[in-house]
């Protein structure tokens, strides 16, 4: 590695941070960087990490912290979220580097203008969006189905999380603020408005998980696939350990949605004293799982993998596509989800050397084949 080839790892030192640092150093000695306000944690990270990792000051709220912590890098990973005007990107752009992020993204946000997506092309930057579990896995995922079964009709995500888990704080702002938003799925090629915690659907994970219910959700990768993928359909949803928990959710919501959405906190009054007891009387439930049907003119797949400890999961996601991006395999400037620029092949062989083998179900239209296999 020679030149900008630094990793920079923007909150290097959170739950998944920490995480991503630990399985890219082995491998980039010398080139991953923990950024973040606190010099002082990073530093400490930094050295209980070793393999040269370094330390460096950014506040992704601040484009001078930012400019100055872009020196010598080639790569960014964003694990915070960032404000309205997305700086850490904006800098990538300029910079020319590889960029993604696993911080959620709101459905509300506004689409990237034309001109920064043609300043990207201009710099030479890959910019992939979302490189988490959903978005991040699914976009994969869908890439692989839509290449087996398509032309695509529709794409069905489900993302599960277990209420025992351990998350960071930016997911817990995100599901907080989301919960009680409406938004909009695309069903049959219109938008139709949808609510969280509404349509419910049978998801067959493997074992031991088995079959769960999951409801609609404002994941973003579902905004996406549309025009990436051309489905006519595209909806994601989201499963929760234990199952009484959304079901209690959905009768719920209808009935505290106002005063919820005022108060602007999802895990407010008597809804936030359920869930911190949940997280008690459950902190040894840490299933995570990821599943995707698309269905297509020849047939339709399924794909899903699942594992403990969503954090850990996020992390090798994420770090497989900033592999993705530092060996060249994405070579396609601009702005892209990863299911346009992302080869499906290296991204999976990452995964199962970590366990995280999925389990793929093909039915074939053409010769009404259906068979259920590990890739």
């Amino acid at each position: 590695m020679t030149g900008k080839s630094d990793i920079l790892i923007a909150g290097g030192y959170g739950m998944v941070g920490r995480k991503m640092a630990t399985n890219l150093a082995q491998d980039y000695p010398n080139h991953v960087v923990i950024g973040g306000r606190n010099v002082e944690t990073a530093s400490r990270v930094a050295s209980e990490l070793g393999h040269g990792v370094r330390a460096r000051h950014i506040d992704v709220r601040d484009r001078d912290s930012v400019d100055e912590a872009m020196r010598g890098i080639g790569t960014v990973v964003s694990c915070v979220a960032q404000p309205e005007t997305p700086h850490l990107l904006l800098a990538s752009v300029s910079e020319g580097c590889g960029y993604t992020d696993i911080a959620p993204m709101a459905l509300k946000r506004p689409a990237y203008p034309d001109a920064l997506k043609a300043e990207a092309v201009d710099s030479g930057a890959r910019i992939i969006l979302g490189a988490g579990l959903v978005p991040g896995i699914s976009n994969v995922f869908a890439r692989m189905g839509a290449d087996r079964v398509g032309p695509v009709d529709s794409i069905e995500s489900a993302c599960l999380l277990s209420l025992g888990d351990e998350y960071g704080s930016d997911s817990k702002g995100f599901v907080a603020e989301e919960i009680v938003t409406a938004f909009k799925a695309t069903i049959n090629g219109e938008n139709v408005l949808a609510r969280p915690f509404t349509g419910p659907k049978r998801i067959e994970f493997a074992p031991p998980l088995g079959v769960l219910t999951a409801y609609l959700f404002p994941f973003s990768d579902q905004i996406y696939y549309p025009v990436t993928l051309g489905a006519r359909t595209a909806v994601s949803r989201l499963a929760l350990l234990p199952q009484w928990v959304p079901g209690l959710l959905s009768v719920l919501l209808p009935l505290t949605r106002s005063g919820l959405a005022k108060r602007r906190s999802g895990t407010s009054g008597r809804l936030g004293a359920l869930m911190a007891w949940l997280k008690r009387k459950y902190n040894d439930l840490d299933w995570w799982g990821v599943h995707v049907e698309v269905r297509g003119l020849g047939g339709v797949q399924k794909a899903s993998v699942q594992g403990h400890g969503q954090a850990s999961g996020t992390a090798l996601s994420a770090a497989a596509f900033v592999r993705a991006l530092v060996e060249g395999e994405v070579d396609r400037p601009g702005i892209w989800t990863a299911d346009q620029v992302v080869p499906v092949g290296p991204f999976l062989t990452r995964l199962a050397a970590h366990g995280l083998v999925p389990t793929i179900e093909v039915s074939e239209r053409a010769n009404h084949l259906s068979r259920r296999y590990a890739a």
